[in-house]
């Protein structure tokens, strides 16, 4: 057997310079060529030595997914292209595939190396085979010229071609027949013949001895093969062979393989590995028995099983770290696990071996003795599943006893050769009828084709009009919210200037000697005491115009402001206010001529000092008085 290993050396098969490959074509297991060579001379070497497999650890290093189609069909008839490190779904580093097979092979070997061992992997049936095509091909039978504008004998030129396509059709329909291969057949019926006839056979192209593929000048052949809808992949290990598998879930998920006779097959863990990925790796395997270490079973030992339709073994209780330690180095050596939960895995298949162990002596001693050692595989996994040793037997050898007789048709009498032809013409309508409809049907589809295209467009038309309202709703909220902001800036601004000119005519007023400046507030209350706080200094004249309200509370934020006099109608405040107020000069303000000015007042400087000085006056007389009454009701007192 002819195997040619490949690894890319350098490039890529997607970038623009060509990649370079290290080649390795080994013969009956001997090194016969070696060296590196680009894309082309790779493709030209595998057409000159039609090795019968094609190795590589990823078959993307030889195609891209678009050119996939194009490199299949440039391989030689019975070369098989083989990816050693398994299928997508579950794939595993080369060097650890390569160990797992006695091949020497580290994590940094050359690109030479890894072509070795690509080619020594599939020697020995290591990794699955790629396939792109069905076992099925097609027969295309048509014209090999278009009929264009002729002269006067291009009818009968055309009726010529046309007979002769059908008559080919005949020819290969009757070859077919002859070897009772399974068809479909197409015709598109033309004048005195078909234009065009199609052959959808269900066997491979290799099967097909006699029919060729040929150009004439008016007829053409082509025999193509049936591509699949994406890239199959087969192991090349045979599955007949029964196996107990022991897993060990969890993060890190062990499992190990033991046969029948207690030999230990493989060993293998990875994190992250999904159910999908154990039912991947089972593929090569016939698994009889699924095992686990602990009692219950796990979810995904039990999902396992079920799927694989194998039998669940359970130890009676869980082992322990001993018992796993002790099972695992009485059957195998310490180096046949790298990590506790490999030896778990292997722990759990040895003790399901060793619990089956008597049971599968009995089958191999009753085998012997009826002398159907043949029937050992079979039976041991009949027995295994839970029928009896003699049942199995029984059931195995009646199978093979049971001879299916095959009729010999009866000849079709004479008379209904009538009935056959008439019935064969009325079939040939019938499939007339059909391809009709099928191009009616065709026109359909695309009729319908085009208005789903048509409701499409409208759909996004109405939902792009929908947008822009929604768009164009949402602008004129932004709109409106910013003009509402504007009005309360403007607004704010306003009565900013307002106060600015007031201040700045306050500061005018100020300096002028002949007038006094009155602090105005407009109501004897603690709001507007507040509003005028900013604007009062202490020794200010303060002028009160509505002197009701206010009460005790009022009358000591007032005496805050450290007025130099208060210009009011004392007689409308409040009792308590004015018992706060007892030592503040309050001027009535009918003794005053005050001129107001929005928020202020202006007074001439002498009449308010006067008045000031009379109100000290009276207030020193008022104090004398009291104190004089304090004195005489004092004496008054003794006097008693």
């Amino acid at each position: 057997m002819k195997v040619l290993g490949a690894d890319i050396l350098s490039g890529s098969v997607n970038s623009k310079t060509q990649p370079k490959y290290s080649l390795v074509l080994l013969e009956g297991g001997e090194i016969r060529m070696s060296g590196e060579f680009n894309r082309y001379e790779t493709l030209g070497m595998i057409r000159d030595i039609k090795p019968d497999r094609i190795a590589c650890d990823n078959v993307f290093e030889l195609f891209s997914k678009d050119r996939a189609r194009k490199f299949f069909f440039s391989l030689p008839k019975n070369t098989q292209l083989v990816q050693v490190t398994g299928s997508p779904t579950a794939p595993e580093p080369l060097h650890i595939v390569a160990k797992r097979n006695g091949i020497p092979l580290t994590s940094r070997a050359t690109s030479r190396e890894e072509a070795l061992a690509c080619a020594r992997l599939a020697y020995l049936n290591v990794g699955h085979i790629v396939s792109a095509f069905e076992d099925e091909c097609r027969i295309v039978v048509s014209r090999a010229r278009s009929m264009g504008r002729g002269g006067q004998s291009q009818d009968r030129y055309r009726r010529k071609v046309h007979s002769e396509v059908a008559l080919n059709i005949k020819e290969i329909k009757h070859l077919l027949d002859e070897k009772g291969v399974k068809y479909e057949l197409r015709c598109a019926k033309a004048d005195c013949g078909c234009s065009r006839g199609e052959f959808r056979v269900r066997c491979p192209r290799s099967e097909l001895q006699g029919i060729k593929q040929r150009k004439g000048p008016d007829v053409q052949i082509k025999i193509l093969p049936v591509e699949k809808k994406k890239l199959e992949f087969t192991s090349l290990a045979p599955r007949d062979k029964s196996v107990i598998l022991g897993i060990d879930p969890g993060t890190t998920t062990a499992l190990a393989v033991v046969d029948l006779d207690g030999k230990l097959l493989e060993v293998f863990s990875s994190r992250n590995f999904s159910f999908s990925d154990v039912l991947s790796f089972t593929t090569k395997y016939d698994v009889t028995v699924v095992a686990s270490d602990v009692v219950p079973a796990p979810k995904l030992v039990e999902k396992v099983a079920s799927s694989l339709n194998s039998v669940l073994f359970v130890p009676a209780q869980p082992l322990s770290v001993a018992d796993k330690v002790a099972i695992v180095n009485e059957k195998f050596s310490r180096s046949s696990y790298a990590n506790p939960h490999e030896r778990d895995a292997l722990a759990a298949a040895a003790k399901a071996y060793s619990s089956y162990r008597n049971t599968l002596g009995q089958v191999d001693k009753k085998l012997e003795e009826l002398q159907l050692t043949k029937l050992n595989a079979e039976v041991r996994k009949l027995v295994l599943k839970g029928e009896s040793v003699e049942a199995a037997i029984a059931r195995l050898t009646r199978r093979r006893e049971e001879v299916k007789e095959v009729e010999k048709p009866e000849a079709i009498p004479d008379e209904h050769h009538g009935i056959i032809k008439t019935l064969r013409d009325e079939i040939q309508i019938l499939k007339e009828e059909r391809e009709e409809f099928k191009e009616l049907l065709g026109e359909s589809r695309q009729k319908i084709t085009e208005l789903e295209r048509k409701r499409a467009y409208v759909a996004t038309e109405e939902s792009r009009i929908v947008r822009r309202e929604r768009e164009i709703a949402v602008r004129e909220k932004e709109i409106q919210a910013l003009k509402s902001g504007l009005r309360e800036e403007k607004m704010l601004r306003e009565n900013l200037q307002k106060k600015l000119e007031e201040l700045q005519r306050i500061s005018l007023l100020e300096p002028s000697g002949n007038l006094s400046l009155l602090k105005v507030v407009p109501q004897f209350t603690k709001e507007k005491i507040s509003d005028a706080k900013d604007t009062i200094k202490s020794g200010d004249v303060l002028c009160i115009l509505d002197a009701s309200g206010g009460g005790s509370s009022t009358a000591e934020k007032l005496l805050k402001l450290n007025p130099r006099a208060i210009i009011t109608d004392k007689e409308k405040m409040s009792h308590p206010a004015r018992e706060v107020l007892r030592n503040a000069i309050i001027i009535p303000p009918d003794r005053l001529k005050i001129n107001l000015v929005e928020n202020f007042g202006i007074v001439e400087s002498n009449a308010l000092e006067e008045e000031i000085k009379k109100e000290k006056e009276r207030m020193k007389l008022e104090s004398a008085a009291r104190l004089e009454s304090i004195i005489e009701e004092y004496r008054q007192r003794r006097a008693y």
